[in-house]
């Protein structure tokens, strides 16, 4: 079926979205024109310097549509004005009106992570949200629309600040157990940190190489970039509390770890036993507690 040149643009992007994801059998479909003109149109109107063709934007909202849900009640729950935004990206006037739009939130992410100036972040988000290559396609073609751009644009440009973050900033994870090791434990564990360095270092060391990588990268979100809850909850896509538990999940992984290392290294009885576990367990939760608070 090919869609009449009579019709507004708005009309034009219905029928054609339309064609493309539903069938006979949908028979919400009549309600929702007139919703979904209206909504192309205050999208058009949202970015009045920008040039996107009704059919091909209609294509672009249906290829981005979920799998196995409704298409109208999908449809309803995406934001409309900010895929307009994403499918303009061939224009040229777009990666201005992203900046200009996203100006809040660049603010914000700048502020966070001062190794690099406003200009450079602007830069790199710009070349990786409207540059394809031969590796990867333009970025924003990543938006599906089912989120507030702006927080979106706002994950982007976190993740691209701390992929450049200087070569001097701890990244590896011997580093960031160093970090951990070196901390100032109580007067009390002296004699066990002079003793027992080595073993406690290559226990601890070992129970950190074994975490999974997505949790060695949630150890240096909040702890080499000191990032907070929320902020790696955003650049995870995940809520906050979901942060928090998988921390102390983490951190009570570690201590178990350590502790089962040494207890099988070292040949102690008795007391002396339950004296020595009692320090490790101590300059552990010390460590992990610099790592994790």
């Amino acid at each position: 079926m090919t869609v009449s040149d009579d019709l507004s643009d708005g009309e034009r992007f219905v029928e054609t979205l339309l064609e493309c994801v539903t069938d006979d059998a949908d028979a919400s479909v009549t309600e929702h024109r007139r919703a979904l003109v209206e909504r192309f149109e205050a999208a058009a109107q949202r970015w009045p310097q920008l040039s996107v063709d009704a059919d091909s934007f209609a294509r672009f909202v249906a290829l981005r549509l979920p799998v196995g849900r409704p298409a109208m009640a999908a449809i309803a729950d995406m934001h409309l004005a900010d895929l307009y935004l994403a499918a303009a990206a061939s224009d040229p006037a777009a990666p201005q009106a992203l900046l200009q739009y996203a100006s809040t939130v660049l603010t914000k992410v700048a502020a966070r992570f001062r190794h690099l100036s406003r200009a450079e972040l602007e830069s790199l988000l710009m070349t990786t949200l409207f540059v394809a290559t031969d590796k990867r396609p333009a970025k924003i073609a990543a938006y599906s629309g089912t989120g507030d751009i702006l927080r979106w644009i706002g994950v982007v440009a976190s993740r691209l600040a701390l992929r450049h973050r200087p070569k001097t900033q701890p990244d590896t994870d011997s580093e960031l157990l160093d970090n951990a090791i070196n901390s100032n434990f109580d007067p009390e564990l002296g004699y066990l940190r002079q003793s027992y360095r080595e073993a406690f270092r290559a226990a601890f060391a070992s129970a950190v190489a074994e975490l999974p990588a997505e949790d060695r990268n949630l150890l240096r979100y909040r702890y080499v970039d000191r990032l907070k809850g929320k902020q790696i909850a955003d650049i995870l896509g995940v809520h906050p509390s979901t942060v928090t538990r998988r921390l102390t999940q983490i951190a009570a992984k570690l201590r178990t770890d350590t502790l089962d290392a040494l207890r099988s290294r070292f040949e102690l009885s008795g007391n002396d036993v339950e004296s020595v576990l009692r320090l490790v367990a101590s300059g552990l939760d010390a460590s992990v507690s610099r790592l994790l608070r």
